[in-house]
């Protein structure tokens, strides 16, 4: 065997120690809201309201599609990673999450 042969044999890899826990959700599956929040200024004492945006995704619950918020903590090529919450505005475990096929209207909760 001769050495240039051998040289073509050796590939450049990658090795990833970290994990991460939580909930695999599909990327097309997240939606950012953007939303009105009141800030107060510590300076001036004064209070006014900015957007913000929210990831979250849309869940199908009984009858209604509801807004739930997520907290990433990793993302993947064609996933996000949230941290499980114990907050009702947060998607959970067993969300039924709407991937595909959503109309932002109709039935929506907020």
């Amino acid at each position: 065997m001769s050495y240039d042969f051998v040289q073509h044999r050796v590939e450049t890899i990658e090795i990833q120690d970290d994990e991460y826990k939580g909930i695999r959700i599909p990327r097309e599956a997240v939606y950012v809201k953007e939303e009105e929040q009141e800030v107060v200024n510590p300076e001036t004492g004064t209070s006014e309201t900015v957007k913000v945006s929210i990831p979250g995704v849309y869940i199908k619950q009984g009858e209604n599609v509801i807004f739930k918020k997520i907290d990433s903590i990793f993302q993947g090529e064609d996933y996000v990673v949230s941290k499980v919450r114990t907050e009702k505005e947060y998607v959970q475990l067993y969300d039924d999450t709407i991937v595909s096929g959503l109309s932002i209207g109709g039935m929506i909760s907020e």
